[in-house]
């Protein structure tokens, strides 16, 4: 991938050009954002380690842009965050 598409990348703060380098450095190209109902999904999957469930895709999906986002934040407040990490670091 040429040179030009990571120096056009956004960089936010010090952390996104760290990751843009390394991403460069290992010849992998960044994937462009994905919509809410992906993300939805993957956070789920990434932080508690399960999908959402019906009731809060559509609690989900009746929040709008940045509050959407927040979804991490409290995923993270949840048991269900260290619990899963837990399990996965101790079967390493």
């Amino acid at each position: 991938m040429p040179a030009e598409v990571y120096a056009k990348l956004p960089r936010h703060n010090f952390i996104d050009g760290h990751a843009w380098d390394k991403l460069k450095q290992l010849g992998i190209t960044p994937s462009d954002p994905c919509g809410d109902a992906t993300f939805h999904r993957r956070a789920y999957l990434d932080v508690i380690g399960r999908l959402p469930t019906p009731a809060e895709t559509r609690c989900f999906s009746r929040m709008l842009g940045r509050q959407a986002r927040q979804l991490v934040d409290h995923l993270l407040e949840r048991p269900e965050y260290a619990d899963h990490w837990a399990d996965k670091w101790a079967r390493t």
